[in-house]
């Protein structure tokens, strides 16, 4: 049995969607003040948080999005883990836990590759994936 890969916009942008949303709201929690000078950052986070989602969403299927989209969190953590302690040396905030960070990740790609599945079922016939529905062919 072969499983076709079929990207979708629509898993792209709901993971870019909830990736952003989430991953500033990560920070935005971890930081000691919100003001105008945490903008830069919340938005750096939300830019890495929506391309994160956005390749997970292409997976196209929501466990392999969960999973690239934990995967790939846990890699940004740990490349940017050195200036989350630096922030939290000079009193800006705290660093986020490894679980919600991830969490967020495997959330974003779970939301992208759901979304994904969908657009892609509503393009199938029931009991018969090779079979599309023509138009005005409705499902029984």
């Amino acid at each position: 049995m072969t499983i076709r890969w079929q990207p979708s916009a629509r898993g792209v942008v709901v993971g870019a969607g909830v990736g952003a949303v989430g991953r500033a709201a990560v920070l935005a929690l971890h930081l000691a003040d919100l003001d105008a000078g945490a903008a830069p950052l919340l938005l750096l986070a939300a830019a890495i948080g929506a391309a994160i989602g956005a390749v997970a969403g292409l997976m196209g299927r929501p466990l392999a999005g969960a999973l690239v989209g934990a995967t790939l969190t846990a890699v940004v953590f740990a490349l940017t883990l050195p200036v989350a302690y630096l922030f939290t040396l000079i009193g800006a905030g705290s660093v986020p836990s490894l679980v919600a960070t991830v969490g967020m990740g495997a959330v974003s790609g779970l939301a992208g590759g759901a979304a994904a599945q969908r657009a892609a079922g509503n393009r199938r016939w029931p009991g018969n994936p090779s079979r599309s529905l023509q138009g005005g062919e409705r499902r029984t």
